[in-house]
């Protein structure tokens, strides 16, 4: 990482690319030179003249390790908290965001509880990969798709999963995740492919009765699952291992 704590976004800049601030561990803020109309900061953060959230500091730290978004926020980039490892807990539940784009807080290592906005309809892929302390996340009923990759090597240890009728799950959702148990909702005809590879710490799954369709290598090298209850509806068994 560098050795950067302030970033000053000059004042001819009216574009930043993807993932600009990566590996600046130690930046605690931002600041924007007058004249600059295309971008502002609150409390250090960076965010656009339409009040998207681009970036949060990798190295910023929050009261009581609780990050807390202005009501002024109306989306957020790609990348944007990307390797903080001072956030513990977030909080998007006053909000009226609809997505939370890739790798949004990946690798926020010490993440633990996340709140999500009942507007939510996206989750893409890789939002919540890599945070190896998450054990808590609530799934909006105004959720629509869950991408592949959300939760991989994610500290959730359970897991249950509401029926939202047309929502749409990715491959790999959970794969390399401490998930210990999960129940899926009676209302779902389908495990993607992938979901629960290399769960190794998986003892306990709860399938439903309207399933017909498990997907390749679905629960692939679950190490510590003993045995599995198959829905009697189930027509498709793929190469489940």
């Amino acid at each position: 990482g560098t050795a950067f704590e302030s970033f000053t976004i000059p004042a001819s800049v009216s574009t930043l690319g993807i993932n600009v601030f990566s590996g600046m561990n130690k930046l605690k803020s931002f600041t924007v030179e007058a004249g600059n109309d295309a971008f502002h900061e609150i409390d250090g953060c960076l965010y656009d003249s339409d009040g998207k959230l681009i970036a949060v500091p990798q190295g910023k730290e929050f009261e009581n390790g609780t990050f807390v978004f202005p009501e002024t926020v109306t989306s957020f980039a790609s990348w944007m908290f990307n390797g903080n490892t001072t956030i513990t807990t977030l909080d998007l539940s006053k909000l009226a965001v609809t997505e939370l784009p890739d790798h949004a807080f990946n690798y926020c290592n010490n993440l633990e509880k996340v709140i999500l906005p009942d507007t939510l309809e996206v989750i893409s892929e890789y939002a919540f990969s890599h945070c190896y302390k998450l054990k808590e996340v609530n799934i909006p009923a105004s959720l629509k798709s869950i991408e592949a990759y959300a939760f991989e090597y994610s500290g959730l240890e359970t897991f249950t999963l509401p029926y939202i009728e047309d929502l749409a799950v990715g491959n790999y959702v959970f794969r390399y995740s401490d998930l210990q148990s999960v129940t899926i909702a009676e209302g779902y005809t389908a495990i993607p492919n992938y979901t629960f590879q290399y769960c190794e710490s998986l003892k306990e799954v709860n399938l439903p009765e309207s399933l017909e369709w498990i997907g390749s290598y679905a629960f692939a090298y679950c190490s510590a699952l003993e045995s599995i209850d198959i829905p009697a509806n189930v027509v498709n068994l793929c190469d489940v291992k």
